[in-house]
């Protein structure tokens, strides 16, 4: 992976843990997620313009499968944070995203992972896992699964990660053929068509906007579109399974956050989980 690249997908993973952390924030974490869709599109529409490109018809499938699995990616999100905390939700919803990335990867034929690169990969993963224990004792190793056994919103947070996982390859197969910026609009105006039956609710927008509401859903648009944008640039120059992997530092700074925020003095699951996805990302860099 070049440093232009890994540097592309760092700020993204920048970008994704900033609106994560403000639509959590959010009242209403459906309206808001519906309304930074709508407030992206201008912005989309503009700069896909300014490409002066259409969408290859070789890729119209792929984009529509996106566009899917994007709208249901952002309703089961908003849907999650209404009921479990960031802490539980993003590391799950991003950590599981990288193995299902690779396991779709390798049994559709889409990519290649040597050997080295797949166990960098599955170290980022512990690292994810790691930050989602309470302790490093013992009794807590099997934490994480029996939270998964016990708690919906864990298990939806896995469901998540196979839609991440899914328009991630999809992407892949659509910037190979189609502008960035072009993808970004498509697979936004899309799910927002799908959505508008089900969220368009004039009450909750005005609500959810009131205030100081536009502001943040402003920016949380802005993260969106942006970041992803980064993401789709670095695809075509790399693997997808290697910039889901890379970009998943954001668990890193999303826990951090949550650390400082919540004052947790059971930091250091979190702090070795950290230390570990560093070594991964940095492995994955240097070997892919």
């Amino acid at each position: 992976m070049t440093v232009y690249a890994l540097l592309l997908v760092l700020l993204s993973a920048v970008l994704h843990s900033v609106w994560n952390v403000l639509l959590r924030d959010c009242r209403d974490t459906e309206t808001a997620s519906y309304l930074q869709m709508l407030f992206s599109l201008p912005f989309l529409f503009i700069a896909a313009f300014l490409s002066g490109r259409l969408p290859a018809v070789s890729t119209i499938p792929t984009l529509i499968f996106s566009s899917v699995m994007q709208a249901a990616y952002y309703l089961l999100l908003s849907r999650c944070y209404r009921s479990a905390n960031l802490s539980v939700v993003y590391p799950l919803t991003r950590g599981s995203a990288p193995v299902f990335v690779c396991l779709f990867s390798v049994l559709l034929g889409t990519e290649q992972l040597t050997l080295p690169v797949f166990f960098a990969l599955m170290l980022i993963v512990f690292g994810i896992y790691l930050v989602n224990m309470p302790s490093l004792k013992v009794k807590d190793l099997l934490a994480p699964f029996r939270t998964l056994a016990s708690d919906k919103s864990t298990r939806i947070s896995f469901l998540i990660g196979i839609t991440i996982a899914l328009y991630t390859i999809s992407d892949k197969q659509n910037v190979k053929a189609d502008d960035p910026m072009v993808v970004c609009l498509i697979i936004t105006l899309l799910p927002f068509l799908m959505l508008s039956p089900f969220l368009f609710r004039p009450a909750k927008i005005r609500s959810e906007l009131s205030g100081a509401g536009w502001l943040r859903i402003l920016v949380i648009a802005v993260c969106t579109f942006l970041g992803y944008f980064l993401v789709l640039a670095a695809m075509q120059t790399t693997n997808a399974s290697y910039v889901s992997a890379i970009r998943e530092v954001s668990v890193v700074m999303v826990a951090a956050y949550v650390v400082l925020r919540t004052k947790d003095k059971n930091f250091l699951p979190k702090v070795v989980g950290a230390v570990i996805i560093f070594i991964g990302i940095l492995l994955v860099s240097i070997l892919s």
